[in-house]
């Protein structure tokens, strides 16, 4: 646990670092991707601290941790690029939610 409280604060200073010393006009296009990149690192390590309080197992807090990081950065990518709907919401939910339920019943491992 302690690990992956290390992870979310080094990636939100840099987070933060980033987005305050970049000017999003200047900066070569491969470059936008960082910040969804490392909001996704942030969530994906935060959700499974937050729930260890309902005593979930390593692996299927991972899995959540996963699932949750993945649905909010691609919605922040759509509204980003002015394209999000209630329909692309309902889209995603739908899409993830069925990833997930294959995924915990297929038994994929994520390694950590």
């Amino acid at each position: 646990m302690r690990t992956t409280l290390k992870i979310a604060a080094v990636s939100s200073i840099i987070l933060l670092l980033f987005l305050f010393t970049t000017n999003p006009q200047s900066v070569p296009s491969i470059f936008l991707i960082v910040p969804f990149v490392l909001l996704f690192i942030i969530i994906t390590s935060s959700v499974p601290l937050a729930l260890s309080a309902w005593q979930l197992p390593g692996a299927k807090a991972i899995r959540v941790g996963v699932t949750i990081a993945s649905v909010l950065v691609l919605l922040l990518g759509f509204q980003s690029l002015g394209q999000l709907t209630a329909g692309d919401v309902f889209a995603v939910v739908v899409l993830f939610s069925v990833a997930y339920f294959y995924a915990s019943r297929l038994g994929i491992r994520f390694t950590g």
